[in-house]
């Protein structure tokens, strides 16, 4: 098996002997449906069949603010790479506001990423750039998994993210389409804030996070390691929600941090840095800085 890299930069896609996992119609009809409603729903408030109004508008932000963060702060950072410790509220908190997000159980889908660190670029990474840019972006999500929980039996011990696991489906359809339904109801625009919440907000959500697996495997630096294709570069960060430099974070994968000066736009890093403070979240893992120069110094010399 080849190992990360070995290949030249123009054969990264040339990968016509890995072999694509099935479809998986359940989750390939949700992820269409969804699109499509999206599309329907913008022809329609573009005709002035849904009304949109201020309100709907920040409750779409402030929906995707929380639940973005969830995923970065929470599912990515916490339970897949135990970055920091977190006390039960905040764990829950991540739970019930990642489920929002619509990327599976966080079992799940911590077992899928630390599968994608171990076998990074390799046959087992479960959204492996070198199967293509797409399958990477969004392919494997409508596609059969099979994530080994067997990686995941620190989490597993948790009441919390088995009460999640099981629950998932009508905890995800409650925080992403009908509680902020019915807060728009409040000010007479259900339709308008499920069309904001439920859809605009999850669409652009999903690719945001999908480009952590694609953009940030294709176009960037890499300062910190050649070894594998995760790459960072700033305006990234904008594009992911804070996941700033990803040749940074596969390097140094338990850092709580993806942009390690203060002011790197990095949300899921002042959200547990805030979290530290106010006594919900503690041990947090930041890499030695000398460590970092080092990674820097063999990188540039190696090229």
């Amino acid at each position: 098996m080849d190992t990360p890299m070995q290949e030249a930069e123009t054969k990264l896609f040339d990968n016509e002997a890995l072999e694509r996992p099935p479809y998986e119609i359940r989750k390939l009809v949700f992820v269409w449906l969804v699109h499509i409603l999206l599309a329907a729903g913008t022809v329609l408030w573009a005709f002035g069949y849904i009304a949109v109004t201020w309100p709907s508008v920040v409750l779409a932000t402030g929906w995707f603010v929380v639940s973005s963060t969830a995923i970065t702060a929470g599912y990515h950072r916490l339970f897949s790479h135990a970055a920091y410790r977190a006390k039960k509220p905040l764990e829950l908190f991540y739970l019930l506001t990642g489920a929002a997000a619509f990327q599976g159980p966080a079992l799940q889908w911590s077992a899928q990423h630390r599968d994608h660190h171990t076998y990074v670029d390799q046959p087992k990474d479960p959204y492996n750039i070198r199967m293509g840019f797409w399958f990477a972006h969004m392919g494997w999500v409508v596609r059969r998994t099979n994530p080994n929980f067997d990686r995941v039996k620190d989490l597993q011990k948790s009441g919390l993210m088995n009460w999640q696991s099981k629950n998932y489906y009508p905890i995800a359809f409650s925080t992403s389409f009908i509680v902020p339904t019915l807060i728009g109801a409040m000010w007479g625009e259900a339709l308008g804030a499920f069309f904001m919440v439920g859809l605009v907000r999850l669409v652009i959500q999903w690719h945001m996070t999908f480009c952590v697996n694609s953009v940030a495997h294709y176009w960037g630096t890499q300062k910190y390691s050649t070894q594998h294709t995760a790459r960072g570069s700033w305006w990234l960060s904008f594009i992911t929600w804070g996941e700033m430099d990803h040749n940074f974070h596969h390097t140094f994968p338990s850092d709580f941090r993806t942009g390690t000066r203060w002011y790197d736009f990095d949300p899921g890093k002042w959200v547990v840095w805030v979290s530290e403070r106010v006594g919900l979240a503690h041990d947090l893992n930041a890499t030695d800085p000398e460590k970092i120069d080092r990674a820097m110094e063999r990188t540039r010399n190696s090229g």
